[in-house]
């Protein structure tokens, strides 16, 4: 996450926070989506806590993020759920 402002390492880690939150419940794609769901249905208003984000921060925080979910996925093969 070095690449990262300290605004958008706030967002990304509440991100996580409630992706383990919704992962706890939920299948891994499901919880997935679930996340993104939220950024695109509340239309940017997800973001605008943390200050205004240019579009290509968008993409950036996602990316990090999504790299973050599928390397936690890899590491926690155990969640007993089935995908």
């Amino acid at each position: 996450m070095n690449e990262l402002n300290e605004r958008q390492k706030t967002m990304v880690s509440d991100m996580k926070e409630d992706y383990m939150s919704n992962r706890e419940n939920n299948a891994f794609a499901q919880s997935l989506y679930m996340m993104i769901d939220e950024l695109i249905d509340w239309n940017g208003t997800l973001y605008e806590q943390y200050e205004t984000f240019s579009e290509k921060e968008h993409v950036k925080i996602m990316r990090v993020f999504m790299d973050w979910a599928l390397e936690t996925e890899d590491v926690n093969k155990d969640w007993g759920r089935a995908e």
